[in-house]
């Protein structure tokens, strides 16, 4: 790895960038001086080394129509192409993310539905992204396609703060309609309307300004009015509050006092998580419209063509909404039924796992633990807290902002300069703050200017250099600059940086036009408002929810040139929350992408959240409309494959997890014998496996649809036990009849089991299911192969009281083609099952090639059924709960029922 964290070809870039310099220096030997041509190298890495993975799409079923259209030069276009020069020209975009950001909307403008299609329709989806990955840029770009497809009302809902309105409002203008709507007479030409195509047109008629959120009056006294003919879309910025989207729908209906009309309109609804869900039936049982969650759907239903879009990097509660709660006067919710779109953030996002690790692998190398805070900034403290002194913590924070500032200088970074401080939720004790750190950075800025002005020669004698060289010393040595460089840009890293109150209050408000600055504040700061080169955050509050723990890590991002330097002072439990949700926020893109593999729609998509083991709640209680905890009981447990993908692809696939694993464990074992038929039985095995081994098996593994819990978090139930039961594993393949298999090198069966499976289908879903009376994989003996018993049950479910170790026994099952017509069949019947059967047998086994052992697994947990010994606990959303009822939750016999 280099310097920069980056792979190590990378070092041969930088060499080249090197190299370089003596080259162009003879070209223009007057305008290259160190500063200029650092900022150069690094325009030059973030241009080279940005990668970015394809989005994950969860959209079965669905007829395509975007790409055709634009092919055929049915849509132009015209929008898209100047947003896509400004984003290359003014905002510095990496090709490959560009492309990746061309791609990503063309197929979500295609799961939208063609604004062209006649009659009445209705899509309905949602998008993920990650905080601070440019979410913004991603729907705006959505949003000019989606215009010149054909949308002519687009609405774009924000949080529910004017600065977050306006900050949307002013990307907005920039991207999209082209002129500042914060210049009086809207004329000033800005971002895309500096990139004209070559036909001119008018890109939209904005209905919201920088200054005014929706207000019907000002519209009523313009005679605004909506032509459906329009070449261009009409464009709102609303917050979601009451008030403007009451505004709205007034102003919509009066357009079209007709009744509904039938304009296609665009609803894109950013950080919907926040606010949009119906939450009356979480809290009161009450399945009624909570009020904005009401006026979101009576938007939708003005028009019998609308598209609701949900945007948001914390999905939880959006796929928590009641998927059959209907309402006779506003139709459907809000749930995504058409569609789950999961964007992938380029190599160079810095998120949560470049922080804090994972539960397992933990990272620490950008955080210092905040110690000294307790007293002055108590856990769940009030409004009237007195705040008169801050934590020495919070002063070395400031000091390491400093430092770092100026060594972006040093590099020739003219960037952006920020640092944010969070501890309350409260504006007086935010105010106290403020008022504090504004103190404290005085000091340092006038010990600066008086003592630190360049050049500077000798030794550091005042206190307050001191400090700064200390601090560089401590938290910045690797930094590739040395002290009296650094101490060279002091006076500019401090001289244009304010401190600035960022929250609801009037008074004390951050100028939008601030680049540098200590912005302090609390809610309003970390939901949603993006705080431009973010270097330093303090982070001291106990937050009660995942999602909103997530958004409030304003240090996720982009950090080109910098993000070395970047420091976050955070408590060490709250850092352990954060590595909790980042594996709960993996765990859900996983799922999705095993339900696109499983071929299920949204409707279909069983999640599974798994709770944290003590106070952190997946999102706010009033933010999950349907879910349910649910205690997810192994021990005693009959977990078997017993439907197996009849896919070639998958068949030979999950042939090469079993012998991956199988050379995984011979050299965990040291290539010790596999005992074979202990007991007389027709069995091979080992002990003392671990439960990671058994894990990346499981997590390898493809499944059948049916197989929720297999398909979904097996795998993560048994990676993430503490109990020492549950560390040793037993590992046993099961023999037959048939011919001789050789599984992996040294591993051999002697014969193939010839158990009875036979082809069957539902639709498209090809599979191989165990037959039999029981339609079980395991003999009900089977489990009795693995350990030496003395006497005592030896069939299940008793044998579960005997078993010494979790067990895991592998089938190589040889599939048996057996016709089965449906009874009573006549002869034509018995033909065509026989015909079908033929064919398909004929082209499965064309596909497959040698790749015919089918692969199935059992996985058994020693202990009584209903024991405590296997529990996790996890939400669960709709389409979970009645597949998960019946195999893994204890029974209220057993266990108190857990519902919240």
């Amino acid at each position: 790895m280099t310097k920069h964290g980056l792979p190590a070809p990378v070092e041969a870039v930088e060499e080249t960038i090197q190299s370089s310099r003596a080259f162009l220096q003879g070209l223009f030997p007057e305008e290259i001086d160190d500063d200029s041509y650092k900022l150069i190298a690094n325009e030059a890495m973030k241009q080279i080394v940005v990668d970015i993975a394809p989005p994950i799409v969860l959209a079965p079923d669905f007829e395509p129509w975007f790409k055709d259209a634009v092919a055929s030069g049915e849509i132009r276009l015209e929008r898209w192409y100047s947003y896509k020069q400004f984003l290359t020209v003014d905002k510095g975009f990496a090709p490959k993310v560009l492309d990746a950001l061309d791609q990503a909307s063309s197929e979500v403008v295609d799961l939208l539905g063609d604004p062209n299609l006649d009659g009445a329709w209705k899509r309905r989806g949602l998008v993920i992204g990650d905080v601070q990955s440019g979410k913004t840029a991603t729907y705006i770009g959505i949003v000019n396609k989606a215009a010149d497809a054909g949308y002519k009302l687009v609405v774009l809902l924000t949080g529910a703060t004017e600065s977050l309105r306006q900050q949307t409002q002013y990307r907005v203008d920039e991207g999209f309609l082209g002129k500042d709507s914060s210049v009086v007479k809207h004329d000033k030409i800005i971002g895309v309307g500096k990139h004209p195509t070559q036909t001119k047109f008018l890109r939209g008629q904005g209905m919201t300004t920088h200054a005014k959120d929706f207000v019907t009056a000002s519209f009523t006294g313009q005679a605004v009015t909506i032509d459906p003919n329009a070449d261009h879309p009409y464009v709102f910025v609303v917050k979601k509050n009451l008030k403007p989207l009451e505004n709205i729908i007034a102003w919509l209906q009066g357009q079209f006092s007709g009744g509904k009309f039938d304009i296609p309109m665009l609803v894109v609804d950013d950080e919907s998580d926040y606010a949009s869900v119906n939450t009356n039936y979480r809290t009161t049982g009450d399945k009624s419209p909570t009020a904005i969650n009401s006026r979101i759907r009576e938007l939708l239903d003005l028009t019998t063509r609308s598209s609701y879009m949900a945007f948001t990097a914390t999905p939880f509660a959006n796929v928590f909404i009641d998927h059959e709660s209907y309402d006779d006067a506003l139709k459907d919710d809000l749930f995504p039924h058409h569609y789950i779109f999961a964007l992938s953030s380029p190599t160079n996002y810095v998120g949560s796992k470049n922080y804090f690790g994972t539960s397992d692998e933990k990272l620490v190398s950008n955080l210092v633990d905040i110690t000294d805070a307790h007293e002055d900034f108590p856990p769940r403290h009030k409004s009237h807290l007195s705040v008169s002194f801050l934590p020495e913590s919070l002063n070395q924070a400031i000091h390491a902002f400093v430092v770092a500032s100026a060594i972006r200088l040093a590099r020739g970074d003219k960037g952006a300069r920020s640092m944010l401080v969070n501890v309350s939720r409260f504006k007086h004790v935010q105010s106290q703050v403020y008022d504090l750190v504004s103190l404290e950075y005085a000091r340092v800025k006038n010990a600066i200017e008086i003592h630190a002005q360049p050049p500077t020669t000798g030794p550091d004698t005042h206190e307050v250099l001191k400090q700064l060289a200390a601090t560089f010393e401590t938290r910045f040595a690797d930094s590739q600059t040395s002290w009296p460089v650094v101490r060279d840009k002091l006076l500019a890293a401090v001289i244009d940086t304010t401190v600035e109150l960022v929250n609801s209050s009037r008074d004390k408000r951050s100028d939008d036009k601030v680049r540098n600055m200590i912005a302090v504040g609390g809610d309003v700061l970390s939901r949603g408002l993006t705080v431009e080169g973010l270097t330093v955050s303090y982070f001291y509050r106990v937050v009660g929810a995942a999602d909103t723990l997530l958004q409030m890590a304003r240090w996720f991002g982009y950090r080109p040139g910098y993000e070395d330097l970047v420091r976050v002072w955070i408590s060490p439990d709250v850092a352990d929350q954060f590595r909790f949700v980042s594996d709960v926020s993996e765990e859900l893109r996983v799922q999705i992408g095993e339900m696109r593999e499983l071929g299920k729609t949204p409707e279909d998509f069983g999640l599974m959240v798994r709770k944290h083991p003590e106070t952190l709640a997946i999102t706010a209680k009033k933010g999950v409309s349907e879910s349910r905890s649910m205690v997810i009981s192994l021990s005693g447990r009959r977990i078997e494959t017993i439907r197996i993908p009849a896919n070639a692809d998958v068949v030979a696939g999950n042939q090469r997890a079993v012998r991956d694993f199988l050379i995984a464990v011979d050299a965990d074992t040291s290539g010790s014998d596999w005992n074979e038929r202990p007991n007389g039985l027709d069995y091979m095995g080992k002990v003392g496996i671990s439960k990671d081994r058994i894990a990346d098996l499981l997590k390898a593994f493809t499944y059948d649809r049916g197989n929720l819990i297999l398909a979904n978090s097996l795998h993560k139930l048994i990676r993430d036990q503490r109990s020492p039961a549950f560390q040793d594993w037993t590992v046993g393949i099961v023999s037959g009849t048939g011919d001789k298999l050789k599984l992996a090198p040294g591993v051999v069966l002697p014969r193939m089991p010839k158990r009875a499976v036979r082809y069957s289908t539902d639709g498209t879903n090809a599979t191989f299911r165990v037959s039999g009376s029981s339609a079980r994989l395991a003999g009900s003996t089977d489990l009795a192969k693995t350990y030496d018993h003395k006497g005592g049950d030896l069939v299940e479910p008793g044998v579960y009281r005997e078993l010494p170790h979790p067990t895991l026994l592998i089938y190589p099952l040889e599939p048996n083609w057996e016709v089965k017509p449906p009874e009573p069949a006549t002869d034509a019947d018995r033909a065509a099952a026989v015909e079908e059967e033929a064919t398909a047998r004929t082209a499965w086994e064309e596909a497959a090639g040698d790749s015919k052992a089918l692969m199935a697994l059992k996985i058994a947990i020693p202990g009584e059924p209903g024991s405590k010994s296997g529990d996790v606990v996890y939400l669960l959303n709709g389409p979970a709960i009645e597949e998960f009822r019946q195999d893994f939750e204890v029974s209220a016999d057993d266990r108190e029922d857990l519902d919240e």
